[in-house]
């Protein structure tokens, strides 16, 4: 989508588009390679691809946000249940 998107901004992008999972970036309809579900980097993932295609979305996975966050942000997701919109939040107080 945009190189210019800040991370809680794809974020809230991919969010629209599907429902939150947790403890794997995605899930994806059999056949189709079509994603149905992400965590929250997943989700950062689908706002930079701007498409809902797996390898896509696996490609923009990796340019998402840092490491040391990445590592934060599947803790919130996954470990504490934080929601995508909280997630978003704790992204914007840190700048992204």
């Amino acid at each position: 989508m945009s190189d210019k998107l800040k991370p809680s901004q794809l974020l809230r992008l991919g969010a629209e588009q599907v429902p939150q999972c947790r403890c794997q970036y995605f899930q994806y309809e059999a056949g189709t390679d079509r994603v149905i579900a992400a965590c929250a980097l997943g989700m950062m993932a689908i706002g930079k691809a701007g498409s809902l295609d797996f390898e896509a979305c696996c490609t923009a996975a990796k340019e998402v946000v840092p490491q040391a966050t990445r590592f934060m942000v599947a803790y919130f997701n996954d470990d504490c249940g934080w929601s995508p919109q909280q997630i978003a939040r704790w992204l914007e107080r840190n700048g992204l």
